[in-house]
Order: structure tokens, then C-alpha cells, then sequence
């Protein structure tokens, strides 16, 4: 079984009080040496001399720190996250529902206002008053599977195998 690469490398791994080689910080959070030279070119502060180039823990663990917290977009209250604008974006009017999916969860679903791609966004079933306050009087919906004859709910047709039997 192959080992699942990680898009974002866990910087808690660094230890700060130590020094790195390349290899050595490569290893540490499972990356490629060649991860730890792109990152130096873009901007990561580097100890050199005597042909060896070393990166202070500290130093290495803020910087990767504030890389990945410049990715962070947050959203204000009445906004939900849109992968198609790439941004945060106010709904489309009329388009919000709430969905429970147990009883301490609810998904807000809508459409985004400016490119019309669904938007999902999850939340406690106790902020539902902020919730109905921003998104407007919305009642949650329950999730359930009433109406399939089937345990697979993407399935409603039957299917006969070779034997002429269902399966």
C-alpha cells in the first residue's frame, strides 16, 4: 500500500530550538528536497556557509506557519465560501436552504450570486439563530431516504444478474 501524500506538510513537526540540513527539514515534515529548495527561492531565510545550507527551527516553522495562514480566506456571517469565484460571496436570494445532517450539525447549501455554483458550508445547530438572522426565516430540512426501495440511495433500478436473479 503506497502512503497518501498530504497537500499541506504538518509544521508542528519542526522542532524550533533545532537546526536543519535540507534533507534533514525535507524529512521532518515529509516533503521532497526539492519542496525545501522552491520554498528558499520564494523566500525562506536560510543560514549558509562552507557549502552548507542550514534552516533554523524556529525560523522555518513561523515561515511555513504564515505561508499557509495567508491561503486563509475567512467569511463573514452572512457569506459562504465559493470554489468557483475562489472567494468568499454573498448567496443568491431565495436560493439558501438548511440541511440537518445529525443532531448537532446543519449544512447551509445555496447558489453563489455571481457565477451560480452551488456553495456548502457546515454549522452547529446552535448559531441556527444567527444563521436565520443572516440567511433569513429558513426551516431545516431532515435528512432522510423515505421513498427508496433500496438501501443504495444513487440506485432506484433494480439489477438482474447472469442466473436471472436480482442482485
Amino acid at each position: 500500500m503506497s502512503k497518501v501524500i498530504k497537500r499541506k506538510p504538518d509544521f508542528r513537526k519542526i522542532q524550533t530550538n533545532r537546526t536543519y540540513t535540507i534533507p534533514e527539514a525535507a524529512k521532518a515534515i515529509d516533503v521532497t528536497t526539492g519542496t525545501i529548495y522552491n520554498w528558499i527561492r520564494r523566500g525562506l531565510p536560510v543560514l549558509e556557509g562552507r557549502g552548507l545550507t542550514l534552516i533554523q527551527g524556529a525560523v522555518f516553522k513561523k515561515w511555513l506557519a504564515d505561508k499557509w495562514a495567508k491561503r486563509k480566506q475567512p467569511c463573514k456571517p452572512s457569506e459562504i465560501f465559493c470554489f468557483g469565484c475562489q472567494k468568499p460571496a454573498i448567496p443568491k436570494p431565495g436560493s439558501v436552504s438548511l440541511i440537518a445532517r445529525n443532531d448537532k450539525i446543519i449544512r447551509i447549501c445555496a447558489k453563489c450570486s455571481v457565477c451560480a455554483t452551488n456553495m456548502n458550508r457546515t454549522a452547529s445547530r446552535a448559531k441556527l439563530e444567527e444563521i436565520r438572522f443572516n440567511f433569513g426565516e429558513l426551516e431545516v430540512q431532515e435528512l432522510h431516504l423515505n421513498g427508496y426501495s433500496f438501501p443504495n440511495a444513487k440506485s432506484t433500478s433494480c439489477r438482474v444478474g447472469s442466473h436471472g436473479r436480482e442482485i
